[in-house]
C-alpha cells in the first residue's frame, strides 16, 4: 500500500467519525431542548394556574422562576447548539476532474497530476475533519450549558426568589418603622 492511499483510508475513518459525533450532538441537543421546553413549559402553566386563583405569591413566583429558566436554557440551546451549522460537504466529482486536468495542463503526467489530485484531496479532507470538530465543540459546549442551567441555575434562582420573598417584606417593615 502506498503513502497516499493509507492517508486516504485513514482520513476517510477520521471524517466520518466526527460527521457522526456531529450528527449524534444535534440528536442530543433537540433532545434535551424538547425536555426543557417541556418541563419549563409544565412549570410555567402550574404558575400561572397558581396565580389565577389568588394564591399566595410563594406558591407560583419560584415556580415561574424555574420555567423562566428552563425555556431560557432552551432557547439557548436551540440558537447555540441544536440548528444548523455550516459545515463542508466534501468535493464532489466535477471538482476533483478540475483539479486533474489542472495538473495535466501545468505539464504534468497523467500519474503525477493523479497523486497532486489525491494530495489536494487529502488537505482539503483534513479541513473538513477540523471544521466538523469545531462544530462539535460548539454544540457540545451549548450543550453543556444548557445543563448547568437546568441543574444549577434554576434551583439557584427559585431559591434566591424564595428568599427575596421572604426578606423584603420584613425589609420594608424594618425601613417603614414597624
Amino acid at each position: 500500500m502506498d503513502a497516499l492511499k493509507f492517508v486516504e483510508e485513514r482520513g476517510g475513518r477520521a471524517l466520518e467519525t466526527v460527521r457522526k459525533g456531529y450528527d449524534d450532538l444535534h440528536e442530543r441537543a433537540y433532545k434535551l431542548a424538547t425536555l426543557l421546553l417541556a418541563g419549563g413549559g409544565a412549570m410555567a402553566a402550574y404558575a400561572l394556574g397558581r396565580f389565577g386563583v389568588a394564591a399566595s405569591v410563594v406558591e407560583w413566583l419560584p415556580i415561574a422562576v424555574l420555567a423562566l429558566v428552563w425555556l431560557a436554557a432552551a432557547a439557548r440551546l436551540v440558537l447555540r447548539g441544536a440548528g444548523s451549522q455550516k459545515v463542508p460537504y466534501g468535493v464532489g466529482p466535477a471538482k476533483l476532474l478540475k483539479y486533474h486536468d489542472d495538473w495535466i495542463s501545468a505539464a504534468a503526467t497523467p500519474e503525477k497530476a493523479l497523486e497532486e489530485m489525491r494530495r489536494q484531496e487529502i488537505t482539503l479532507e483534513e479541513e473538513r475533519v477540523q471544521q466538523y470538530a469545531e462544530a462539535c465543540g460548539k454544540r457540545s459546549d451549548a450543550i453543556d450549558q444548557a445543563y448547568r442551567m437546568a441543574v444549577v441555575l434554576a434551583p439557584l434562582a427559585g431559591a434566591v426568589t424564595l428568599a427575596l420573598i421572604a426578606i423584603i417584606p420584613l425589609a420594608l417593615k424594618r425601613f417603614a418603622g414597624g
